[in-house]
C-alpha cells in the first residue's frame, strides 16, 4: 500500500461517513475500495495524529488533515522532548494482509554532556 492510497492525492481508501449508530455506518456515497481486506476489516478514523522530530524536538501534532500528505511543523503542537538527536527516529516495517506492522522508534536525548538512548517497538495490529 502506498501513502497516496490514504493521504493526499486521490484518497482512494477514504470514504466520508454521513451517519452512524452502535451497529451500522452509512457512507456519504457508494464506495468501491481499491484493495480488498482478506479478513473483511475496515478502520474508522477521526482526526489523524502525528509524532515528528523537528529541530531536535519531539513534537505531537493532533487534529491533522485526512487529505494532506505532510505535517505543517509550524502548526500548533505539543512539545514532548527537546535536545533529541535522531538520524531515523521512526522506522516502519512492511506489513502484509495477515501480518502486523511494527514501528521502531529510536532517539538519543542529550543535556549537559550526558546522553540517554531510547529504543522502543510499537506493534500496530492488523494494518490492512
Amino acid at each position: 500500500m502506498s501513502p497516496t492510497e490514504i493521504y493526499g492525492g486521490a484518497n482512494l481508501s477514504i470514504a466520508s461517513v454521513t451517519s452512524r449508530t452502535t451497529t451500522s455506518v452509512t457512507l456519504g456515497t457508494s464506495k468501491t475500495w481499491q484493495r480488498n481486506s482478506i479478513n473483511k476489516r475496515f478502520y474508522l478514523l477521526n482526526s489523524p495524529q502525528a509524532f515528528c522530530v523537528d529541530n531536535n524536538q519531539l513534537k505531537f501534532f493532533d487534529n491533522q488533515s485526512l487529505v494532506s500528505s505532510s505535517i505543517n511543523t509550524a502548526s500548533s503542537h505539543h512539545l514532548l522532548a527537546s535536545e533529541v538527536a535522531a538520524v531515523t527516529p521512526f522506522n516502519l516495517t512492511a506489513a502484509s494482509d495477515n501480518r502486523n506492522t511494527v514501528i521502531q522508534m529510536q532517539f538519543t536525548f542529550s543535556a549537559d554532556g550526558q546522553s540517554l538512548d531510547f529504543s522502543q517497538q510499537v506493534m500496530i495490529r492488523n494494518v490492512p
